[in-house]
Parts: C-alpha cells; sequence; structure tokens
C-alpha cells in the first residue's frame, strides 16, 4: 500500500540530501538558515512547549509542514515537553511496528585520503 505523504517527503529529502552531497551538517546549516530567513523555527526543538507565530510565513502554511509539526507538537505534549521521555516513547513506537519501518542503506562518502608530505 502506497502512502503519498510519506513518499513526498522522501522526495523531498531525497533531493535535499542529493542537493547537499549527502553532507547531513550542510544540510541543517542550510534548514536553519531558510527557516530564519522566512520566520519559521529552528531545527533544535525547543524546551518550552511550542507555539506558532501570529501571521505564518508562507513556507509555514504550507500542508505537509503543518501536519508533521501538529503531531510533532502533540505527541511532545503528551511526554510532558520532556525531551527523555518522546524518545523512549519513539523507541517502543519503533520496537512495535518493527515490520513496518524501512530501513534504508547508510550512504557513505569515500574515506578522504590524508596528504602525508614528502620528507
Amino acid at each position: 500500500m502506497k502512502n503519498a505523504f510519506l513518499e513526498r517527503i522522501w522526495r523531498v529529502r531525497e533531493k535535499l540530501a542529493a542537493r547537499f552531497d549527502y553532507d547531513l551538517h550542510k544540510m541543517v546549516v542550510h534548514l536553519q538558515k531558510e527557516q530564519t530567513q522566512h520566520g519559521g523555527r529552528l531545527i533544535p526543538a525547543p524546551k518550552q512547549p511550542p507555539g506558532r507565530p501570529a501571521k505564518p510565513s508562507h513556507t509555514m502554511q504550507h500542508e505537509i509542514l503543518e501536519e508533521v509539526w501538529r503531531v510533532r507538537d502533540q505527541l511532545y505534549a503528551e511526554c510532558g515537553h520532556d525531551p527523555k521521555k518522546l524518545a523512549a516513547m519513539l523507541a517502543r513506537a519503533e520496537a512495535k511496528y518493527a515490520d513496518r519501518l524501512v530501513r534504508l542503506p547508510i550512504r557513505r562518502k569515500p574515506a578522504l585520503k590524508r596528504h602525508t608530505p614528502p620528507a
């Protein structure tokens, strides 16, 4: 059974990863800049209960992001806004539905060879 919502997220994620040569640090820096410029949230999760700005920017109006944020806020509230409780809850859910999860291979770039200068 295909899930159009997840497939769309995966396509966007793959496109973004390829754009930054699968370098997670570059992707995070880029996303943080984008969210800051458009008035969205920064990538690190807030310690306070999350809230929405009074006037959402055009990027926050995107229906997929709004749905993901709504579910994230709901799960975070269920855990009392405690990141450790959230991680434990997600680990339990992952174990419960392990047969439904997709494990993608890790894409690693070849290690750079160190250049040793001639003596």
